[in-house]
């Protein structure tokens, strides 16, 4: 093994060994099962980026125990080597009729597995500890494939995603979702794209497919310098519901970054 992978494996090995004593020994009182994060990762990193994020979804539906259903998560983010980016999440939500209330504090963490475009599928995986602010709800452990591939001014990005309760309350099965997104690279300031997501439940215990959730739309996304070493990238999109009882009628999706580069 060269210095440079024995380097990258020992770094990674440290930061899970972190991720592990962190998650033993904080408390362990989290959610209920979370409103939905609405956002599609990329595995390239981009090392000495400093970033402040804001994002968020509203479910619009017919259904008043459904419309209005908010979804809000801030992040301080930094990544501090070619191949590691991490952030501190801090998510909110408003349920129709009721109040914003503070759901959960998490740790995520991105890492590149190949430098970009040496394969020929860039590779990546995500890992998020969630922690809860309601008493007697678990924890939560999410895992992310990231793979993405530039074909010509056309990229796609595809993410499973598994999920797994800890802690007193949590349900013993492991969850699975998908984000995914096809986006054609018109101008770094507008980048046309359409977004999927779905959820289809527990494993060993697949939902009926009326009960998923899979939503589909069209998303705007850019990056606009302000400056040498600043820039704002947003996303702005619409998603319509594909199943009945699962998914709202539409969700409005928006995300803000501002970024500094180190």
């Amino acid at each position: 093994m060269s210095q440079f992978n024995q380097c990258r494996a020992h770094s990674i090995a440290a930061v899970l060994a972190g991720m592990a004593a962190f998650g033993a020994i904080a408390p362990l009182s989290i959610r209920q099962a979370h409103a939905t994060d609405l956002k599609v990762y990329s595995p390239i990193v981009e090392q000495g980026e400093f970033a402040l994020e804001a994002r968020g979804n509203v479910a619009i539906d017919d259904d008043a125990f459904t419309d209005g259903e908010l979804n809000q998560r801030f992040e301080i983010e930094y990544t501090p080597t070619h191949f590691w980016h991490t952030a501190l999440v801090g998510e909110v939500e408003k349920e129709p009729g009721g109040s914003v209330e503070y759901e959960a504090t998490a740790w995520e963490n991105i890492f590149q597995i190949f430098p970009q475009g040496r394969e020929w599928l860039d590779l990546g995986f995500y890992i998020e500890y969630e922690f809860a602010a309601g008493d007697g709800e678990p924890d939560a452990l999410e895992w992310k494939i990231l793979a993405e591939k530039s074909v010509g001014p056309v990229t796609v990005t595809v993410n499973p995603i598994f999920e797994k309760e800890l802690g007193d309350n949590a349900e013993g099965s492991v969850e699975f979702e998908y984000a995914a997104r096809v986006k054609w690279r018109l101008m770094p300031e507008l980048e046309p794209a359409i977004e999927v997501y779905g959820e289809l439940g527990e494993l060993d215990e697949v939902e009926p497919l009326g009960e998923q959730r899979h939503q589909i739309g069209p998303v705007l996304l850019g990056s606009l310098r302000l400056g040498r070493r600043m820039a704002l990238s947003y996303e702005v999109g619409y998603l319509f519901g594909l199943t009945d009882e699962g998914s709202s009628d539409g969700t409005f999706k928006w995300l803000a970054e501002l970024e500094y580069h180190f």
